[in-house]
């Protein structure tokens, strides 16, 4: 039985964020990019459940195919996921966009900073 006067416990449990915390801090996907990895994975006939995954390749950024994790970062196409950015690569690049450029050879991926 509740004690009259008391203070009932909190649903939530408080987490500490660093300040300052803006959007920037969550990594970012251009529509243009989006879009291209959406047309490589229809055109590459990547097996259903399999999207592609940031990671490093040394010092260069690399994608690979990986099924998503609870708590990946999931990035979508009309409708369909086609990029997972592990909570690691989110706080590796939180203040970068992924974009791409196109040319005859296909295409090309890109990190720029965040506006």
């Amino acid at each position: 039985m509740p004690v009259k006067g008391a203070k009932p416990a909190p649903l939530t449990q408080e987490i500490p964020v660093p300040l300052p915390y803006t959007l920037h801090m969550l990594f970012n996907v251009t529509s243009a990019a989006l879009e291209a990895l959406l047309h490589g994975r229809i055109s590459e006939g990547h097996p259903s459940g399999q999207v592609m995954r940031v990671i490093w390749d040394g010092d260069d950024l690399a994608f690979e195919m990986d099924e998503p994790d609870l708590l990946d970062m999931v990035f979508r196409c009309d409708g369909e996921p086609v990029l997972l950015v592990d909570p690691d690569m989110n706080a590796d690049l939180g203040d970068m966009t992924l974009d791409v450029t196109t040319d005859d050879e296909g295409y090309s991926f890109f990190l720029t900073p965040s506006d």
